[in-house]
């Protein structure tokens, strides 16, 4: 029986061995496995970032795999000879010596990314020899592409099979290893009955003998109890061993798997700043090419004319024309140094906003006279629309940076409109004044919106090219808005036109009173008048004279031609008097005025024009108009032309 015993204690021996070495047969096919996805890793953050610290990384791996460098724990041996000392069938060390011919396969490709990093190329004989530029587009490709991907899927099939046959042989020995245990236990207790048969036959014929025998048998039952109880608590630790042993390894795959991922995330920011100092260089470059070309055109006007107007033979004619254009390339030169004076200042954070009393009214009006000039000449029409009175509308701000706002957004419509209209002007929306500039040009894309106001930057650089300019306009605007607490937004499409909005807090010079809303019937000398004029200028005069004719008693409506005006009498029931230009847009006063009286024959319509002949007279009564005057007209012609229709009230 102590020899059954012997041999029970030898097999848990053997098979705690089967174990360790299942055991660490998993760790070194791990290692290989990990080794790769290292190297892999480490080659790819190379030609991300072009560091050489990951190329130093990458070779330290592999000389520690092929035993050209100590392990962590201090030991130098080769993957491959760790292989050996476990013992592993030919089938199962022919898959990992495949896997490891993978993996060194995939090391030749890696090596080849490297080199084209630094501009060394293959031979056709395996040696980099061949020099050309660095090509790091072409590293990225083979580190990224299918072919990579799928080379790297077969270092790990073969590992898979390994695990499957490790596994089902390990499992065999285990298996074998506990049928032999429990035939030597079955052996044993065969035995203990037997010997307990005889001694019960024999008792009583040996008596004493018998009883030290049975005290020696329970001894060796003692024993081997004891045995199999230390075998229990062994394997128990052992399954404990391997728990833990597979826990740590999934907490290392999982820290791998997160330092992967703030790899990933590094090399991401790496990639956008790399993109946003290209695009930063890039803007730098094209402005100073275009502020050398902005100012080198106007100084060639000025220069080459200059040259011009020494020729004593020239007409005055000619040498007014040439001083014209020397003027107006000042002026240009001028505008340019200030934009990049103005930005210069804001980067620098030295101006400062001074509040002092503006009135919008007339700050807007000098601005539409500035560039009604402008946009004449490009024909292109333009409107300013105001709401409140001159006494509303006079407000505690900067003027001077209002002007600069305000003139670069018109300045900015100008450039990139070409067909259609312009209109400027304001409104009070919660307590927040907002001041507008509507275009019908090119339009601008929603992705656009916020890299047009920083500096330097246009949307296209066709359109740019086209109209000129620095870039700074929009940018000027914006850190003036900010500067008097406002801001500028925008609403555009793409083909149809813009609208840029200046928001300001409404801050009045002056307390106002509350206003009085007075019952439509106690109001009984109200006017609604409509003034029909597609010139603003003389929209503006005609407004101001009316209402001041009538004390503010009344209501102006502007129509921009006949088309608007016949629209706006056919819906508002309420006009009492207009004043039809006759020669407009879209449809003329002429035919306007007779679709006008066929829909309300009882409204008076005053012709007025800049043509007085009999026969224009005699044209404009024909159609319908109940009355004309000739341009240009004054306060007191207005006057009366008025009372003949509508009794204004006395002023005060």
């Amino acid at each position: 029986m102590g020899v059954v015993a012997l041999l029970i204690f030898q097999n848990q021996q053997k098979l705690v061995q089967s174990h360790e070495i299942r055991y660490r047969s998993f760790v070194i096919a791990d290692e290989l496995r990990h080794s790769s996805d290292d190297l892999t890793r480490y080659c790819r953050t190379y030609v991300l970032t072009g560091d050489g610290i990951w190329e130093k990384k990458y070779w330290e791996v592999l000389d520690i795999r092929n035993g050209l460098l100590p392990r962590p724990d201090g030991k130098t041996i080769a993957l491959q000879d760790s292989m050996k000392k476990l013992g592993f069938t030919k089938a199962e060390f022919d898959k990992l010596k495949i896997a490891e011919k993978n993996s060194n396969e995939l090391v030749w490709t890696e090596r080849v990314a490297f080199n084209a990093m630094k501009g060394f190329f293959d031979d056709g004989t395996g040696n980099f020899t061949v020099k050309k530029d660095p090509d790091s587009e072409l590293a990225r490709t083979i580190m990224f592409d299918d072919k990579y991907h799928s080379d790297k899927a077969k270092i790990m099939n073969p590992i898979n099979v390994f695990f499957n046959l490790l596994d089902q042989r390990t499992k065999n020995i285990v298996k074998n290893y506990n049928a032999r245990s429990n035939l030597y236990l079955y052996l044993i207790i065969g035995l203990i009955i037997l010997i307990a048969t005889i001694s019960i036959i024999s008792f009583f014929i040996i008596k004493h003998k018998i009883i030290n025998q049975l005290d020696a048998l329970k001894a060796a039952k003692e024993k081997i109890e004891e045995s199999e109880s230390r075998l229990k608590n062994l394997n128990v630790e052992l399954d404990k061993e391997v728990e833990k042993r597979t826990k740590e390894l999934i907490d290392q795959n999982k820290e791998y798997a997160a330092l992967n991922e703030q790899y990933e995330k590094q090399n991401k920011e790496l990639i956008i700043a790399k993109g946003k100092a290209d695009e930063s260089n890039r803007l730098k470059t094209e402005f100073l090419n275009n502020m050398s070309h902005e100012i080198r055109t106007p100084m060639n006007g000025i220069l080459g004319f200059s040259k011009f107007l020494s020729q004593p033979d020239i007409t005055e004619k000619t040498r007014n024309q040439y001083i014209k254009i020397i003027q107006n390339s000042s002026t240009q030169l001028m505008r340019i140094v200030d934009d990049i004076l103005e930005i210069s200042q804001l980067g620098s954070k030295q101006i400062k906003a001074y509040q002092t009393k503006v009135c919008l009214n007339d700050l807007l009006l000098e601005q539409f006279s500035v560039f009604d000039i402008k946009a004449k000449e490009n024909k292109t029409p333009l409107y300013f629309k105001r709401v409140l009175s001159d006494e509303e509308s006079t407000i505690l701000s900067d003027e001077s940076k209002l002007i600069k706002i305000i003139s670069n957004l018109i300045e900015n419509a100008l450039k990139f409109t070409n067909e259609g209209y312009i209109e400027f002007g304001y409104y009070i929306k919660e307590n927040n004044l907002v001041i507008y500039v509507k275009d019908t040009g090119i339009g601008i894309n929603p992705e656009s919106f916020e890299i047009i106001f920083d500096r330097f930057s246009q949307e296209e650089k066709d359109d740019a090219s086209k109209s000129g300019g620095l870039g700074l306009g929009l940018s000027i605007a914006k850190e003036n808005a900010e500067l008097i607490g406002g801001n500028v937004t925008l609403e555009s499409k793409k083909g149809v036109g813009s609208t840029f909005y200046l928001t300001i807090p409404y801050v009045p010079a002056k307390k106002l009173t509350k206003r009085i809303k007075i019952p439509e019937k106690e109001n009984k000398d109200h006017v609604n008048i409509l003034i029909v004029e597609d010139e603003e200028v003389n929209y503006l005069y005609l407004e101001t004279i009316m209402k001041e004719l009538f004390d503010a008693n009344c209501s102006i409506i502007h129509a921009k031609n006949g088309q608007e005006a016949y629209s706006m009498c056919k819906l508002n029931s309420n006009i009492s008097l207009v004043f039809m230009d006759i020669k407009m847009p879209v449809m003329n006063g002429h035919e306007a005025t007779r679709l006008i009286k066929e829909l309300r024959p009882e409204l008076p319509v005053i012709a007025q024009t800049a043509y007085s002949s009999l026969e224009d007279r005699a044209k404009a009564f024909s159609v319908g108009c109940d009355d004309f005057i000739s341009k240009p007209i004054t306060l007191e012609i207005l006057r009366n032309m008025t009372e003949k229709f509508i009794t204004a009230p006395e002023p005060g």
